[in-house]
C-alpha cells in the first residue's frame, strides 16, 4: 500500500486566473522539495536504535528509534520516494516502498511496530515555505494584473 501526503491550498477561482501557471510551478516545487526532504531525513537523520549485523548488507547497521525517521540499510525506502504531478495545480508525493507507509511512517496497529515518521515531519517543515513561495506568486500575479490595467488607461 503506497502512501500519499497530502498538503492543500485552496485558491479562489480569481486567484487561479490571475497566477496561472504561477501556482502549478510552486505546486512542483514544493512536491519536489517535500520529497528530497523526507529522503534526506531517511538518509541523513539521528539514529539511534539497536545495532545491526548482516552478512549480505552493510554492517554494522545503526536503526532508529522509535519516533525517528527511518533508517536506511538497503536504500530501497528512500528510492520509492517520488514526486507526481497529477494536474495543472496538483501534485502528490508517494511512497513505493509498501512497508513505508504501512509499518514505518505510521506503525503498526497492535503497536508492535512504533512509528518513525518521516513524511508527516518533512511536510509539516515544507508547509511555511509553500505558503510563503504561493504568497510571492500570487503577488507577483497581482503586480503584472495592475501594471497590465495602468497601462491599458495611459
Amino acid at each position: 500500500m503506497a502512501i500519499k501526503m497530502e498538503m492543500r491550498f485552496d485558491l479562489s477561482p480569481q486567484l487561479v486566473a490571475l497566477t496561472g501557471d504561477k501556482a502549478g510551478q510552486v505546486v512542483r516545487h514544493t512536491a519536489d522539495a517535500l520529497r528530497d526532504r523526507a529522503k534526506a531525513k531517511i538518509q541523513r537523520g539521528p539514529k539511534t536504535g539497536r545495532v545491526y549485523r548482516s552478512r549480505t548488507k552493510p554492517s554494522p547497521h545503526q536503526a532508529s528509534a522509535p519516533g525517528e525517521a527511518p533508517a536506511s540499510w538497503s536504500k530501497e525506502l528512500e528510492e520509492s520516494i517520488v514526486s507526481v504531478v497529477v494536474g495543472e495545480r496538483t501534485s502528490e508525493v508517494q511512497v513505493g516502498a509498501e512497508y513505508g507507509g504501512k509499518y514505518l511512517e505510521q506503525g503498526t496497529p497492535g503497536g508492535k511496530i512504533k512509528p518513525r515518521p518521516f513524511l508527516a515531519p518533512s511536510a509539516e517543515e515544507q508547509r511555511p515555505l509553500f505558503v510563503r513561495d504561493m504568497m510571492e506568486a500570487v503577488r507577483q500575479a497581482a503586480r503584472e494584473a495592475v501594471r497590465e490595467a495602468v497601462g491599458k488607461l495611459g
